[in-house]
């Protein structure tokens, strides 16, 4: 039966180590009975061949807007030709353009680009999209540097 990491982490990690701990013997086979006995051993004990699981429950983050749904009303300071140029560059190797954005990337993509320009700090947790946060308004700078051949 497959088991499903996000419903059952402990299940996948256990189903990890059984077909690690079946290469092993498969592929390094030997006809010694005794040494068969010993390395199964080995690979039982905790710490020798596996570290105990560590899990970290991450927090869900609000969803924003798909970056190829961004438009003048997100990012009014800017074109609907200088955003869709953007979304090019950050969709590129980034973001996705089919993946939503958290809602804080997009309040300091906002707040970033906006007329004023805001100077911004995201403040979350682990796996928050914060380096996302911070390269997307420097992916524009990237884009705009092109068009301009600066």
């Amino acid at each position: 039966m497959s088991v499903s990491i996000d419903k059952d982490p402990i299940g996948s990690w256990e189903n990890l180590q059984d077909h690690l701990k079946k290469y092993v013997k498969s592929a390094f086979g030997t006809n010694s009975k005794s040494f068969e006995e010993d390395r199964q051993s080995l690979l039982d004990a905790p710490g020798v061949f596996f570290q105990e699981p560590y899990v970290e429950v991450l927090p869900v983050y609000k969803s924003g807007k798909k970056l190829e749904e961004l438009n003048t009303k997100d990012l009014p300071a800017l074109s609907q030709e200088t955003i869709s140029s953007f979304v090019q560059v950050a969709s590129a190797s980034l973001i996705p353009r089919n993946i939503n954005l958290y809602q804080h990337q997009q309040v300091m993509l906002q707040k970033a680009l906006a007329q004023e320009r805001k100077h911004c700090v995201v403040v979350t947790g682990t796996g928050s999209g914060k380096t996302e946060a911070f390269l997307l308004p420097v992916s524009l700078s990237v884009r705009l540097v092109v068009a301009l051949n600066i």
